[in-house]
């Protein structure tokens, strides 16, 4: 499975802050996949509200994983209006 550019770009970017590559590689690996993230999940999506309003929780996270862009779109805009 090929990472992409992005697994090249945090090695050179955290390499620059003198971290060594064990650390970079190990917080690879640990952090998007990793047991906390699947235990959260197991337990956030046994929550009877969860479960209740499922549609509600994918908008909501759709809905914030959008809303980084929307804020930087809006500051560009205000920003060359300036």
């Amino acid at each position: 499975a090929d990472p992409g550019p992005m697994a090249l770009f945090v090695t050179f970017f955290f390499h620059g802050f003198f971290i060594d590559f064990c650390s970079i590689l190990a917080s690879n690996l640990v952090g998007p996949g990793g047991p906390t993230n699947h235990l959260l999940g197991y337990f956030f999506g046994n929550l009877p509200i969860v479960q209740e309003n499922f549609e509600t929780v994918i908008f909501g996270i759709i809905g914030l994983s959008l809303l980084p862009m929307l804020i930087e779109f809006i500051r560009a805009k205000l920003k060359s209006k300036k």
